[in-house]
């Protein structure tokens, strides 16, 4: 087995964990390389890709909820890696670094964010140097399916995720082409499918409880909806029928 091959035996399949090793096993990095983290939340991917680059090297996470920057800040220091890791609070279409000031750079579920990915992607591979590897992947929600017996309630749920959910929900199937105008060299494409069958793994991958209030806000479902779908969760769950999905796109490439 080949270290590719054997690094994907490790990953959980259908996860967003396994999703976030694939991500980050793409960069290819080495020890002392400077990386960027758009999207940072409250480090989610930043100690990983800290503990890749070790103590000689420097990873900047970015995001814009300066919340969620305090609380990466806080777990940098906390897991001992706040000389290396670093995390700022800024804006994805106007980062304050020169050009090509990391080695290696990489976002994953962000982009569906944003109401102008195409700056961001512009700013991204402005900071990255040349030949440097740039790793990119989002959720394309028009591929969310949950079998839990009720498809008709699901299908309106479905709709409002679509539409309403974040500002641009087709941000998957666009990587592809807007990496590819930009000139990536050695672009690859994955289809990374997410996926759960028990509740609690469900609920996080949908953010259920959020979708549920705005559909309900908006209209979507009345009370009575929601208490014969939240029935039909529970029962398909407890009978082994429920299943969640969603397909990720992760395109990686070099900046020219």
């Amino acid at each position: 087995m080949d270290a590719t091959a054997a690094h994907l035996a490790r990953v959980p399949p259908g996860t967003w964990a396994g999703l976030k090793q694939r991500s980050q096993g793409a960069l290819r990095l080495r020890a002392g390389q400077r990386v960027l983290d758009l999207g940072c939340g409250a480090a989610t991917d930043t100690l990983a890709l800290g503990r890749r680059v070790g103590p000689a090297g420097q990873v900047s996470g970015v995001d814009y909820d300066a919340g969620v920057v305090q609380q990466a800040r806080a777990r940098a220091l906390a897991e001992g890696q706040g000389g290396w890791v670093s995390h700022h609070h800024a804006n994805a279409t106007a980062l304050p670094w020169p050009e090509g000031a990391f080695d290696a750079s990489h976002c994953v579920a962000m982009l569906q964010h944003l109401l102008e990915p195409d700056r961001a992607l512009d700013e991204l591979l402005r900071v990255t140097r040349r030949g440097g590897p740039v790793v990119v992947a989002d959720i394309d929600w028009a591929t969310l399916s949950i079998e839990c017996g009720e498809p008709g309630i699901e299908r309106r749920l479905v709709r409002h995720r679509i539409g309403f959910g974040v500002p641009n929900p087709h941000a998957g199937r666009r990587l592809h082409g807007l990496l590819w105008a930009r000139g990536l060299e050695q672009l690859q494409c994955e289809i990374w499918p997410l996926w759960a069958s028990e509740l609690a793994a469900a609920d996080e991958l949908l953010q259920r409880r959020q979708l549920e209030d705005e559909a309900l806000a908006a209209g979507v479902v009345d009370d009575q909806d929601l208490l014969r779908w939240r029935a039909a969760l529970a029962r398909s769950s407890a009978t082994h029928a429920l299943f969640v999905s969603v397909n990720a796109v992760l395109v990686s490439g070099r900046k020219p």
